[in-house]
């Protein structure tokens, strides 16, 4: 049995609207975890519950305890120890709060924690395997002992994403050469069976430049038996993977291995049962296997256990969130942030200017253009058509902060080129599909690209031409370099020059990872500031500019392109449809989904 990412969603309850939700959280899926164990045990059948990690970021929740420095036990780690959970590998966002806050959780772990490709001297917890020791039950009623071997990795980007807390103190090893490495070694030290806990989603190319979704390089090396996948949220088996060559999403394989990814959130428990058979060597062999994704059902009863673990930590969290954080002299919202420039993100891309403008004034980088990059982080996605922001004009509170900014990011600063800037808009266009005039009912989003990929650069105008063939794939590599979605590009009303030099306030995950995308954009990081984005927000919003960040628009479709498509946004976005009048908005109804 496997869980992964449930980024600290312990109940099903979502802190932004301050509501609860019908679906996810670690206290719903308990009881399929206990329902499984029980059938198990029933057949006499070995038993091992896994978890894939981004255990501990994700909702409010996680951003409140580590602020607090850990005061109380954490009740993500109290419930994976209330369910027996045998082994926890970790994801990359477990590092978002840094090492110390890192270590402390390690430290109420009730089982091995492990990372096989990690060295980081200060976390002596984590260990890089595990030998689990199980008893099967024969057909003849005979005890047979058993032993599964456990491996987990994440991806080596992790290093580059976290480096504001890993740099100097950790190393990430590439994950595919730890596991061909490691996986024979567990065979020799005893392991019957080799899982691999793979943070990492299951790529489209299958190539190695892709090493942060590399499940299925995992599932090729030879003497491994499963794979746990993750870090997507994309379930798998599902029709998401179809035509993936190497995934069979009716088996539920990636290249003959048994694999599941679990969804997120607590969304669906993956069940993989192995059939096994042991030669008169005593090497034992899996002659058959069936995998399995259970969904939490919709408004399914939260286990009373779990829930009253999760109490403290939710109720001070909603406390928390429910203090004053500023006001807005305008009501905006998110329905539209992905067809034409939004206000609240251009409020977060003012507080990072802001930001970054007070540490170089009086230095030699004041002189620079400073521009400043945002995206929006409630665009839907997987979390469906809830997953939008409207924010009423007046008071606002910290609620209304952990919703524009939930991850914690330091606000950095990266030294750029035209050239480049021009390609990191040109990554991200890779947003829209290839709209074609005669093409009806068209998507205008390619949903594999997660809407808080698309950056919008404020301080500069520009257009996207989605009529064109996109510039990049979604890993960030070339596929035409001889077409141009991104027109028009200006600075002050004149177009920018390929030399011409601009300081972009950014994040530190974006500056750290190559601007977000897996292909390197030439750049220097100019600012390592630790000013936290939710921090320089509500200092920001002490004296917002509203109006200012309602006619902030760097960017639109070029004129006159003659094509229609289908966008997909919340029902209650019909009540602000002249918001896009411009784009000639009908509305055609409501989809199975909700949107």
């Amino acid at each position: 049995m496997a869980t992964t990412d449930l980024h600290m969603h312990l109940l099903g309850y979502n802190y932004i609207a301050d509501a609860p939700v019908a679906v996810g959280g670690l206290a719903r899926l308990a009881p399929l975890i206990k329902v499984a164990r029980a059938e198990a045990l029933s057949k006499g059948a070995a038993c091992v519950l896994l978890d894939n990690g981004d255990t501990l970021q994700g909702t409010a929740v996680g951003d409140h305890l580590a602020a607090r420095g850990e005061k109380m036990a954490h009740p993500m780690v109290l419930g994976l120890n209330a369910l027996g959970y045998d082994a926890v590998g970790l994801g990359n966002h477990d590092f978002d709060h840094g090492l110390a806050y890192l270590g402390r959780a390690l430290d109420s772990f009730a089982m091995p924690v492990l990372c096989s490709n990690l060295r980081a001297p200060s976390l002596r917890r984590i260990q890089p395997f595990v030998i689990l020791k199980r008893a099967l039950t024969g057909p003849n009623g005979e005890t047979n002992a058993i032993h599964i071997g456990v491996l987990s990795v994440i991806p080596p980007q992790t290093a580059e994403w976290n480096q504001n807390h890993l740099s100097g103190a950790a190393q990430v090893d590439d994950a595919i050469e730890t596991l061909s490495k490691m996986v024979p070694m567990l065979r020799k030290q005893g392991a019957d069976l080799v899982v691999v806990l793979a943070h990492m989603g299951i790529s489209r190319s299958g190539k190695r430049r892709e090493s942060q979704n590399a499940a299925l390089l995992a599932a090729r090396i030879k003497g491994v038996d499963a794979v746990i996948a993750g870090h997507t949220h994309v379930r798998f088996p599902s029709a998401a993977h179809e035509a993936i060559v190497g995934a069979d999403t009716n088996k539920g394989t990636l290249h003959g291995k048994p694999a599941a990814l679990p969804g997120f959130g607590g969304s669906d428990l993956a069940v993989i049962d192995l059939a096994l058979d042991r030669n008169t060597r005593g090497t034992w062999s899996v002659m058959a296997h069936h995998t399995a994704l259970r969904p939490v059902p919709c408004d399914a009863p939260e286990d009373a256990d779990i829930a009253r673990l999760a109490m403290p930590a939710h109720l001070s969290t909603r406390r928390h969130l429910s203090e004053p954080a500023g006001s807005l002299k305008e009501a905006m919202n998110s329905y539209f942030a992905l067809v034409q420039p939004c206000p609240m993100v251009a409020l977060v891309a003012a507080a990072k200017r802001q930001a970054i403008a007070r540490i170089v004034k009086g230095t030699d980088q004041e002189h620079l253009p400073l521009l400043s990059a945002a995206s929006c982080q409630a665009t839907s996605g997987l979390s469906g058509p809830e997953n939008f922001m409207s924010v009423p004009k007046g008071q606002i509170t910290r609620r209304t902060i952990a919703g524009m900014c939930p991850f914690a990011n330091q606000i950095w600063a990266v030294r750029i080129t035209g050239r480049n800037i021009i390609e990191w808009l040109e990554r991200s266009a890779r947003l829209f599909h290839h709209l074609h005039e005669s093409a009806p009912d068209q998507p205008l989003i390619d949903h594999d690209m997660p809407g808080f990929r698309f950056d919008a650069l404020y301080g500069l105008t520009y257009s996207f031409d989605p009529t064109k063939p996109p510039r990049f794939d979604l890993s960030g590599s070339f596929v035409n370099q001889k077409t141009r979605r991104v027109q028009d590009v200006r600075w002050e009303g004149r177009p920018i020059e390929p030399t011409q030099e601009f300081l972009v306030a950014t994040t530190h995950f974006r500056a750290g990872a190559g601007l977000g995308f897996d292909v390197k954009t030439q750049h220097s990081i100019a600012v390592r500031s630790e000013v936290m984005l939710d921090a320089a927000l509500i200092d920001y919003l002490k004296h917002p500019d509203c109006e200012a960040a309602r006619k902030a628009r760097p960017w639109r479709f070029a004129p006159d392109l003659g094509v229609s498509a289908i966008f997909q946004t919340a029902p209650e976005a019909l009540a602000h449809l002249s918001e896009i009048s411009q784009l000639n908005p009908e509305d055609i109804g409501r989809t199975e989904a909700g949107f």
